[in-house]
């Protein structure tokens, strides 16, 4: 079978797409994959169904909806909206046609249930899955990545503590708040440092804080590190922490667990449906709230006391320098965790809707 796999501009639906195109390339099928859009006759003509995978931003997926409908209705063709969203879509902007003859399956149940007050219904919930052996030979060269990471901390004590997080600049992934919870952190430990992947647009969070490295190698960005390296540099770090305040699954975090990184992150699904207690650190949120920044999603924002947050962080630091055999046993229950995403097991599922 010829599978079109095409996907939205973002790095994480990129990654999705090729290990879906993986999986079923090793299942004996053919997939390509592509960013942009074809018109129906031509998808038609080259292949024998297709998988969207895009976010439930009626203002940017419009056109791709109206795509996989047209296939649908008027040809039968098998074609799957594989969708994410972090929010509950604004509801005016959500069309009677689009929830008619478009087949959907999320990538998470909490964006089954975002879907949901919009009466978009989806047909199952297949989350995001990995490739555990790639995994595996990076682990392989974790001490390199330990020394690219900690290079950048020449002062470091011998009890040096490294937090990293991989993050793009939009609102949501919550860097402005977290460079306060920086702040307050090396105010009170100067032996703790944080390491950000992100884009040049989130640079200013971050001035004047000391004991913090901002890689700008971000997804697209003009100087983007490469996939291997942005791996490498995760398995150096001593903790992952994910500061997002509104998420739809969130792969980095699954990539850390599957690096045998411990997380901390807001305790809100899906992320504490991604991890386990047994591996993560978890921040209450204070409040939750809808916030439409304009983009046709009003995203579920989980806010949280800064303070919270900073004890948090402390926790760590006390157990990776204290608590040796905890620490261990977090990254044990975290490799345990990432393996229930084999993505061969989990995306081998769409088979099933496309034929």
């Amino acid at each position: 079978m010829k599978v079109g796999i095409y996907h939205g501009r973002a790095i994480s639906l990129e990654l999705v797409a090729r290990e879906i195109s993986k999986v079923l390339q090793k299942d004996g099928h053919t997939s390509f994959l592509s960013p942009v859009q074809e018109p129906p006759f031509q998808i038609r003509s080259k292949y024998d169904s297709a998988i969207f995978i895009i976010p439930f931003a009626p203002l940017f997926a419009s056109s791709w909806f109206l795509i996989i409908r047209e296939l649908r209705k008027h040809s039968g063709f098998p074609a799957v909206a594989y969708v994410v969203v972090e929010g509950r879509p604004v509801s005016r902007y959500v069309k009677d046609w689009m929830r008619d003859n478009i087949l959907y399956i999320a990538n998470s149940e909490f964006t089954k249930q975002m879907l949901s007050y919009v009466n978009i219904n989806c047909e199952a919930v297949i989350p995001h899955g990995i490739s555990l052996s790639d995994f595996e030979k990076i682990a392989q060269n974790q001490d390199a990545g330990r020394k690219l990471v900690f290079s950048k901390f020449p002062n470091r004590s011998d009890n040096f503590v490294v937090f990293g997080t991989i993050a793009s600049s939009h609102q949501r992934k919550g860097l402005a708040e977290y460079a306060q919870v920086i702040r307050t952190v090396v105010e009170m430990d100067e032996n703790v440092g944080f390491y950000i992947i992100t884009e040049p647009k989130a640079v200013p969070y971050f001035a004047g804080i000391p004991n913090i490295y901002v890689n700008t190698g971000f997804g697209y960005s003009p100087n983007a590190i490469s996939r291997n390296e942005l791996l490498l540099l995760l398995s150096g770090f001593d903790y992952y922490v994910q500061p997002s305040l509104a998420e739809s699954f969130c792969l980095p975090v699954l990539e850390a667990m599957a690096l045998g990184r411990p997380v901390i992150h807001i305790d809100y699904d899906p992320l504490s449906s991604l991890t386990s207690e047994k591996t993560s650190i978890r921040v209450p949120f204070a409040e939750q709230r809808f916030t439409d920044t304009g983009e046709g999603i009003e995203y579920l924002m989980s806010y949280y006391d800064p303070n919270d947050f900073v004890s948090a962080i402390l926790e760590a630091v006390e157990i990776k320098r204290s608590d040796e055999k905890r620490y261990n046993k977090m990254q044990k229950e975290a490799l345990k965790r990432a393996e229930e995403f084999d993505s061969f097991k989990l995306y081998k599922e769409f088979l099933r809707y496309l034929h």
